[in-house]
């Protein structure tokens, strides 16, 4: 019943799993009132309590339309019942959310909605960047790497679906696998895969060559070396607004045994079930 729900609504499909935090936001940035001094990190005041358990969530720009509305609840209903004490960070701007939504993403448990500022971004290689274009699918690379570098855990995109816990594992980043492909076209540029022989997972083909992915980042823990340097390649070409594949393609792909104990390749599909898959069930 679920898959079938799934083909009809086209949604995207991911599994998940996280824990605990009590957190309340207030005049729109993250505050935690009973956060220890010691639990702040990288000199950033307030914010969740640093932990691979966290879970983020944004939806900035555009006002959620309708269609919108009903995925974020179809979203958040999914992480309430596979993980109902999982802290979820709902990253949004004050200006689109109405009250009716807000009231009603806020009855799941653990959901708290925090108010976009740029100052989650201060301290970091991409201090500074703003997003550019109204439906922030660009910038929302930045933000789901600096949080999960600054808190840890799990980043999702908005339109993704809960079936069923994540998997355990840490620093997991999803890679999308081309057999007998060297190269691959990628928005009108040509983009060298890295070789398969760097997953360093005995149950993968080596001989599949692949390229990274953004969706899911599950169980980031906080201060990820590879986060970081993906932030100073963000911070190198603030131009090119292709941030969440190719540059963590390219970075994997000259310095992998550099960042080899920073990151745990899975393929995408492990994680989730995409539309565009789906058509061929």
């Amino acid at each position: 019943m679920i898959f079938l729900f799934l083909l009809v609504t086209d949604f995207v499909v991911l599994s998940q799993s996280l824990r605990v935090g009590a957190y309340t936001d207030a005049s729109g940035v993250f505050v935690r009132k009973d956060m220890p001094v010691s639990a702040q990190t990288h000199n950033y005041t307030g914010g969740p309590v640093p932990t691979r358990d966290n879970i983020f969530v944004l939806w900035c720009g555009k006002r959620p339309d309708t269609h919108v509305s009903h995925q974020l609840q179809h979203l958040l209903k999914g992480i309430s019942f596979f993980q109902p004490q999982s802290p979820v960070y709902f990253i949004t701007e004050r200006k689109i959310l109405s009250a009716s939504l807000e009231k009603k993403l806020t009855a799941f448990p653990n959901v708290h909605p925090v108010f976009w500022s740029s100052s989650f971004l201060d301290g970091t290689p991409v201090e500074g960047i703003q997003p550019e274009e109204p439906n922030w699918v660009e910038f929302s690379d930045v933000v789901r790497v600096v949080v999960l570098w600054r808190w840890g855990g799990t980043y999702i995109d908005a339109d993704d679906l809960m079936v069923g816990p994540l998997i355990r594992d840490l620093n997991v980043l999803p890679i999308l696998e081309w057999p007998g492909m060297e190269t691959i076209s990628w928005k009108n540029a040509t983009l060298p895969l890295v070789d398969g022989r760097h997953k360093h997972n005995p149950s993968l083909n080596p001989e599949w060559n692949f390229q990274a992915q953004a969706d899911p980042m599950v169980n980031f823990e906080p201060g990820n070396p590879f986060l970081w340097a993906w932030m100073q390649k963000m911070a190198e070409n603030r131009s090119s607004r292709d941030w969440g594949q190719i540059i963590p393609t390219e970075i994997i792909r000259a310095r992998p045994k550099e960042f080899a104990r920073h990151i745990h390749l899975v393929p995408q599909h492990y994680l989730l079930i995409h539309p565009a898959f789906a058509r061929f069930f």
